[in-house]
Order: C-alpha cells, then sequence, then structure tokens
C-alpha cells in the first residue's frame, strides 16, 4: 500500500516525560492487523492487534510509561508499524523519538469554543498526563495567566455589535480570578470595561498587569476595538498605578508579556508601526510599583509580529509572524502565520523552522504545503526548561492525522474536518472556529545562542477535546506548595526544594516540600549561580533560579 505512511506523529519529535502516549496514526487503506515494534536502548516492545478502519494505534500506558522511563536523553526511540489489508503485508513504515530527561510541569490554561465540558466557551485547564476540565465556564475569552500560575485575567462575555463589523465590538467586561493549588477559581475583581484585561501581561507573581493597548485602525486583535491606552494596573484591585516610565513612551503595547524572572516587559509596539515591530523594556520591581526603562526595538517585520513570549532565562523571545494577530478570518477564511525566535543579546531572528513543519526547505507535514502549512500562532513558553529543553505551545490549524483532516486529502478517516473541510474556518460568522483549531507543543534546545534553528517537531497536547475549537495556551507553573507537601518536582514548592522525607508501607520513597538545603541543588531546586548547582560540571546551569539540564547533543 503505497499510501501506508505515518501522518501522526512527526519523526524526530522530542517527548517529555509525564503525558499521554501519542496516538498512532498511519495512512493507506483498512488494516486488518498490525504490528508495532518499539525499541531504546536495553528497552523492547512488541504488540499485534487486529484493526478495522483508519490505523490509529494506542500505545498501552504501562508501555510508554516504561518507554519514557528507561530511554536516555541521547537514546533514539525506534519505532516501526506494519500492516495486514486484504491479505496483504505492508511495511515496516519507521520513525525515531527522543525523550527529554524530566516530567512535564505546570497547567496549560486554554480558551475553549464547541466544547462539550463548557458549552457556550470557557477557560480550560489540562494537568501533564490529565484530561482536560472547565475552570471557568461561559464566553471568557482574551486571557492571560501569570507564570507562577495564581492569577488569571480574562474579558467576560462579548458585545459583538454589530455582528460582522471590523474589527467589531469590545467585550462586555473584564475580571482576575486567584487560582488556587486545589484547582479552583475564584473571582476577586470585575469591571465593567471589557479591554481593561483582555491580552494584557501579567507579572509572574499576578500583583501586576499591563493592558494591551488597542489603537483605533486596523490591524488589532479581532474582538477588541480602540482607542484603549496600556496602563498598569493593580490586577487584584483594578486600580490604576501611575507608571509615568512606561506611559510617557508607549501608548499602545499591544499582546504585552512580561519575562517570568520580572526583569523585562515584551510587546508589539503599535505606536511605533502597524503591527510590524517587537519592542522590549526593561522592569525594576525593587519599589512599591515597577519601574520601566530601556525601550528598544528587537525586530521590525514585513508582516505582523505579536504574541511574543519569554524563555525562562530572558534571553529568547518566541513570537508569531504573520498575517494578522488573529488565526482566521471573521466569517471564514485563512489567516497564516509561523513561529519565530529572536536571541535577544545579539537581536538574531530565525524562524522555528522544524517546529512549524520545514525542513531542510521542504515540508514534512504529511498533506502538504496547500493544506497544513503556515498555521502557527499564539505561542507561550513554559517558565521553566525541562530535560534540557523549553517547552512552547501553540494554536495551530494544522491536521491531526487521520482524526482531524480534509477527506479530499486522506479517502480513509477524517473523523472531524469542520468548516470548508479543508482549513476548518467556521462556514458563516455566527459559528466559532471548527475542531482544527487545536494546542501543540514543541520542545527548543536550552543554551540557543542564535545559529541554526533550535527547534524540533511539535506533538498534539493530550487530553483536549477532539470536537472543540481550542486556542490561546497559557503554561504556567501550578500555584506552589508550602513545606510537607507532597511533590514531584522542586518547581512545585515555594521554597525551591523537593527532597525524600520518608516511606510509604511498601517502601516507596515520599517526596515532599522541604525547607532550603545547606548543601547543592538538585534539577529545579533554587540556585543563585550555576556554582550552586549539584552537577555544574556536567553543563547544569542556574536558570532563573532554577538548576537545569543543558540540551542534550542532537
Amino acid at each position: 500500500d503505497a499510501d501506508f505512511k505515518w501522518l501522526y506523529p512527526y519523526d524526530e519529535t522530542v517527548f517529555p516525560r509525564g503525558i499521554d502516549a501519542p496516538l498512532l496514526q498511519l495512512g493507506g487503506a483498512p488494516a486488518d492487523a498490525v504490528l508495532v515494534k518499539i525499541a531504546a536502548g536495553g528497552f523492547q516492545y512488541q504488540g499485534a492487534s487486529t484493526a478495522g478502519g483508519p490505523t490509529r494505534i494506542t500505545i498501552p500506558k504501562q508501555v510508554w510509561e516504561g518507554l519514557t522511563k528507561s530511554a536516555g536523553a541521547t537514546d533514539k526511540v525506534q519505532v516501526s508499524v506494519s500492516k495486514l489489508s486484504g491479505g496483504a503485508a505492508t511495511g515496516p513504515a519507521t520513525q525515531s523519538w527522543r525523550i527529554a530527561q524530566g516530567s512535564m510541569k505546570g497547567i496549560v490554561y486554554y480558551n475553549t469554543y464547541n466544547s462539550l465540558l463548557a458549552p457556550g466557551g470557557g477557560v480550560m485547564r489540562i494537568r501533564p498526563g490529565g484530561q482536560a476540565e472547565a475552570i471557568i465556564q461561559g464566553c471568557t475569552v482574551c486571557h492571560s495567566v501569570s507564570s507562577n500560575g495564581n492569577r488569571l485575567a480574562a474579558s467576560v462575555s462579548w458585545s459583538g455589535e454589530p455582528i460582522g463589523a471590523v474589527p467589531g465590538g469590545n467585550p462586555i467586561s473584564s475580571a482576575t480570578w486567584d487560582l488556587s493549588t486545589d484547582g479552583e477559581a475564584t473571582q476577586v475583581y470585575s469591571d465593567s470595561d471589557g479591554r481593561k484585561y483582555s491580552f494584557g501581561a501579567l507579572s509572574p507573581e499576578g500583583k501586576w498587569m499591563i493592558s494591551s493597548g488597542v489603537p483605533t485602525s486596523a490591524p488589532i486583535p479581532r474582538g477588541l476595538v480602540g482607542p484603549f491606552e496600556s496602563k498598569l494596573y493593580d490586577a487584584a484591585t483594578g486600580v490604576e498605578v501611575p507608571a509615568d516610565s512606561f506611559t510617557s513612551v508607549v501608548k499602545y503595547a499591544l499582546t504585552p508579556v512580561f519575562s517570568p524572572d520580572a526583569k523585562h516587559l515584551a510587546f508589539n509596539w503599535r505606536d511605533n508601526s502597524p503591527g510590524h515591530v517587537l519592542a522590549t523594556m526593561n522592569v525594576d520591581m525593587a519599589g512599591a510599583a515597577p519601574v520601566f526603562s530601556g525601550l528598544d526595538t528587537v525586530y521590525t517585520s514585513a508582516a505582523v509580529a505579536a504574541w511574543p513570549s519569554f524563555s525562562a532565562d530572558s534571553q529568547l523571545l518566541v513570537f508569531h509572524e504573520g498575517d494578522s494577530f488573529d488565526t482566521g478570518q471573521w466569517g471564514g477564511g485563512p489567516l497564516y502565520a509561523d513561529l519565530m525566535i529572536a536571541h535577544l543579546p545579539t537581536k538574531t531572528v530565525v524562524p522555528l523552522a522544524i517546529l512549524n513543519g520545514i525542513k531542510n526547505g521542504q515540508i514534512y507535514l504529511p498533506y502538504g504545503e496547500g493544506e497544513d502549512a503556515h498555521l502557527n500562532y499564539e505561542p507561550t513558553l513554559l517558565p521553566v526548561p525541562i530535560g534540557g529543553y523549553y517547552w512552547v505551545i501553540f494554536t495551530s490549524r494544522r491536521s491531526y492525522g487521520n482524526a482531524i483532516c480534509n477527506p479530499a486529502t486522506n479517502a480513509v478517516g477524517c473523523e472531524l474536518a469542520g468548516g470548508d473541510k479543508k482549513f476548518g474556518w467556521a462556514e458563516n460568522q455566527n459559528e466559532h472556529p471548527s475542531p482544527r483549531k487545536k494546542l501543540w507543543i514543541a520542545a527548543i534546545d536550552v543554551g540557543w545562542n542564535g545559529t541554526g534553528d533550535p527547534s524540533h517537531p511539535a506533538f498534539y497536547l493530550p487530553g483536549q477535546e477532539l470536537e472543540a475549537g481550542n486556542m490561546r495556551a497559557f503554561a504556567a507553573l501550578e500555584p506552589c506548595k508550602q513545606d510537607g507537601a507532597s511533590c514531584d518536582s522542586a518547581a512545585e514548592c515555594c521554597n525551591g526544594f523537593c527532597r525524600q522525607n520518608g516511606t510509604d508501607d511498601a517502601g516507596t520513597p515520599l517526596l515532599q516540600c522541604v525547607p532550603p538545603s545547606t548543601g547543592c541543588s538538585q534539577e529545579d531546586e533554587k540556585c543563585s549561580t550555576t556554582a550552586d548547582c549539584c552537577d555544574a560540571p556536567s553543563g547544569y546551569t542556574c536558570i532563573n533560579g532554577r538548576c537545569a539540564q543543558p540540551a542534550p547533543p542532537k
């Protein structure tokens, strides 16, 4: 069967530990039976099963856990699939993957539409290895989450008046919520101006908010109407805080974001040009209110450059460059974008080509240039590195194997296709985006210095509802835990240390948040300099106050 080929995942994908296995999906005629082989180092697995219908293979949970715990940093996970169809065997189709030496951390928060869990929309969350959960019901959009995971800000409902207007109406109100360690979202403030907290920048601890400034002319994010200038607010009370060091030099900071160390701010500098300029400022949080300085242009694009996000070391910016701030036209039709990365010390900017689906100048996504290319938007980076990689989560309208695709390009499968079957834009202005709008994650090498492409192929975020349109994800840490609470990583602990503190009845080590250690710091534990890290001679470094692995050799 010449059409028996990999559709998902992609060759050379890097997966972290602690998430569900990818759903293996291959093209071609329906299979009567499949044979799967997986090997990495000393780990081997072989499984056969009857199939029927599109080739989709679920790796058993115990097998995936064993594989991800067995594979080393430089091991290539070799995967092969063969099939029997109508008495004829085809295969094997082969791939290789890598496993990052660390478990995914934090929680992914995102907007959803057409969700069965949140009818009418809402804010959802997915914990690593978990399923989607609704935390705020109703049309709650344009949200932001503090990188420490303790506060969320968003718009509530949308006037949409008049329907179909360009750029459209404003949100009806805006609000902030506190996020607790047990997952509850408690509203702490509401404002009658829906623009106030739309797409704003929350400081890492959630205390301050820089509003996203909106001018009167396009391009601007759909759903907002200006003029509305950027201001500094107390996020809990909504009180405007004087910040002449910022407001005297910037009026319209669109899609702003603070760095995880709270020392920098990045934004689309809308005063300077119609969406083409990314800028940064330095931030001093030592006083009663933030002080801003050093307005600097990072990148000038021929297209729209927006949605910047900092790496944990504040040396890199990942952003979206494309036709607009949005992922699709109002009423249907494509808008194209790809993700870029800037090395701030040198202002080197390159495409994240491999993440975007391009290797050696050629698209490797299974349905090709006209179907899947340049459909990548709205990135955010997890505020801590894991296993030698930064992790970027983004919105994409690319196909998802044979589960979400265009029937015209895959005759077998395409469980869901969306509005116009090809890109899945809404069929009319009263429909929300189709199921093709989904969340994807990709690894980026720690320590990138501006040379080459530091990205790896992306994978579909497990746990999403297949039917829902999902977008604008924030990867934030869980609200920190106090000493004595159970932990899997020091990134979960307020004091920054997670150590064994006894065993259970079966002799399994119990990990708990503990007071700061007097010795060297292990991975994810707090540090002031690289010398504080136990494995510093092996290349471990102190990144944003935590010890982190170096990127594995490619």
